[in-house]
C-alpha cells in the first residue's frame, strides 16, 4: 500500500468517526449553527516538487456552516468554488482548474479563548473545468495538449490542517495548507489536484446581525435617554471678521437680514415640527461655553434675543444641531444641511446625521453669496421638511415593545 492509498484510506476513517461523533452530540443536545462566506487567495506549490514549475496565485469563494460538538472543539462544512494554477517555465504554458470543494474541518480551540483556533479535516473536490493556455504572438491562447491528464467531473481529495485567528466576533482569518492525496503532477504530465498553501477571509452572518442587533439596541437606549434631554439648535451668526468680505454697507446689510430671515424660519419651523424633547436655541458664537458646561445667558428667546430666564438644568444627554456647512474637525464636508454634533462639536453618524438631511450646493441658493461667506445661503430651502423627518426618525428609533 503506497502512502497516498494510506493516507487516503486514514482520511476517509477519520471522517466517518468525526460524523458519528458529531451526529452522537446533535442527539444530546441542540447544536447553535452559525454560518456565513467567505473568500480566499491560493498559491499553488509545485514548485517546490519541480523546478520547472511556478504556482500562481489564484482565487476561491463560498460559503461555511459551522457548530460547536464539543467543549472547544467545532465541526465546519464549507462547500464553494476554488480556482488553481500554475505556469511551465521552460514553455511559458498555463494551466488553469476549476473545482467545486466541500472541505469537512474539525477547529480546536485550545485556550477556550474563541480567538485562535487550530484545525483539520478532508478536503473533496470535484473537478469542473481545466485549460490550457501557450504564449504566442504576444498573448497567452488556449489550446488542448496531451500532457494535461486532467478529466472532467474527476474527483480529487486533499488533507487540510492551518490556525484560524479571529479579528472581531464577525471577521476571521484562516492560514492553510492543503496536502494533496490525488496530485500526479510530475516533470511531464499535469493530472490531479495541486497541493496548496491558502489564506481565507470569512464573514460570520450569525455574528454579524448579533453585532448590528447590539448596535441598534445601543442606539436605541442613547436616543430613548436624549428623550430625557434636550436639543440645542446653533443659529450662524456673521463674524467681524467676516463682515470684510463685504465692499458696501448695502451688502452687508443683505447679509444680515437674510441671515436673520433664515434663522428666524429655522426657529419657527423647529418649534412647530420638533416635539422629541425639549429645545434650546443659542448663536454659535457662544458654542464654546456649551461645551465647557456654562450655559447661563447664552439661550435665545423666539425673537432671537438673549433671554437670562431661559436655563438648562444640566447638559446631560444633550445634542447640538444647526443648519449650517459641517463645522466637525474630525468630517468636514463641503456641503450644507442638518447637522447633529455632541456638546463637544463631534458629528455623530446614524440616525442623527443621514444623507436626506443634506441639501445640494446651489438648491434655491445665490452661488455668489454662498462663496462670500458659506453662512450666508438658502433662506428659501425646505427646513421644515427636513426637521419633520429627523424628529420622526427619532421616535421610530427610540420605539421600543
Amino acid at each position: 500500500m503506497t502512502v497516498k492509498t494510506y493516507l487516503t484510506v486514514l482520511s476517509i476513517c477519520l471522517c466517518c468517526l468525526m460524523l458519528k461523533q458529531a451526529n452522537a452530540q446533535l442527539i444530546l443536545n441542540d447544536l447553535k449553527w452559525e454560518y456565513g462566506v467567505k473568500t480566499s487567495l491560493n498559491f499553488n506549490t509545485i514548485g517546490a516538487s519541480y523546478g520547472t514549475y511556478n504556482g500562481a496565485g489564484m482565487w476561491g469563494a463560498g460559503l461555511f456552516i459551522q457548530t460547536r460538538i464539543f467543549p472547544q472543539v467545532d465541526l465546519s462544512i464549507e462547500p464553494g468554488f476554488l480556482n488553481t494554477g500554475m505556469r511551465q517555465k521552460q514553455s511559458d504554458t498555463r494551466y488553469r482548474t476549476r473545482h467545486i470543494e466541500l472541505p469537512l474541518i474539525v477547529k480546536v480551540d485550545p485556550w477556550d479563548d474563541d480567538a485562535v483556533f487550530f484545525f483539520g479535516g478532508i478536503r473533496p473536490t470535484y473537478l469542473l473545468g481545466y485549460s490550457s493556455e501557450i504564449f504566442t504572438n504576444g498573448a497567452y491562447k488556449k489550446i488542448d495538449l496531451a500532457e494535461n491528464k486532467n478529466k472532467q467531473g474527476q474527483f480529487d481529495l486533499g488533507i487540510m490542517f492551518g490556525s484560524t485567528i479571529r479579528l472581531s466576533p464577525v471577521v476571521s482569518i484562516d492560514f492553510s495548507y492543503t496536502y494533496s492525496l490525488t496530485n500526479y503532477t510530475n516533470s511531464s504530465e499535469i493530472a490531479g489536484m495541486p497541493s496548496l498553501i491558502e489564506a481565507t477571509l470569512k464573514i460570520n452572518a450569525v455574528d454579524l446581525k448579533e453585532a448590528l442587533d447590539s448596535k441598534n439596541e445601543a442606539i436605541k437606549t442613547q436616543i430613548n435617554n436624549f428623550k430625557q434631554g434636550a436639543l440645542l439648535v446653533m443659529l450662524p451668526t456673521i463674524s467681524k471678521k467676516e463682515t470684510l468680505k463685504y465692499k458696501s454697507e448695502e451688502d452687508l446689510f443683505y447679509a444680515l437680514n437674510e441671515l436673520k430671515i433664515r434663522n428666524t424660519r429655522v426657529v419657527n419651523e423647529f418649534n412647530r415640527y420638533y416635539n422629541f424633547n425639549k429645545l434650546y436655541f443659542f448663536y454659535d458664537t457662544t458654542a464654546y461655553r456649551i461645551a465647557s458646561g456654562n450655559t447661563e445667558g447664552i439661550f435665545l428667546n423666539n425673537q432671537l434675543l438673549p433671554d437670562s430666564s431661559i436655563n438648562i438644568a444640566s447638559l446631560k444627554n444633550t445634542l447640538v444641531a444647526s443648519f449650517c456647512n459641517d463645522i466637525s474637525n474630525y468630517s468636514q464636508r463641503f456641503g450644507f444641511g442638518l447637522f447633529v454634533y455632541d456638546i463637544n462639536m463631534t458629528q455623530l453618524g446614524k440616525p442623527y446625521n443621514v444623507p436626506s438631511q443634506m441639501f445640494s450646493l446651489f438648491a434655491e441658493g445665490d452661488p455668489i453669496n454662498y462663496f462670500k461667506t458659506r453662512k450666508v445661503n438658502y433662506t428659501n430651502l425646505p427646513f421644515d421638511r427636513v426637521i419633520k423627518k429627523f424628529n420622526g426618525r427619532l421616535f421610530r428609533y427610540s420605539y421600543t415593545e
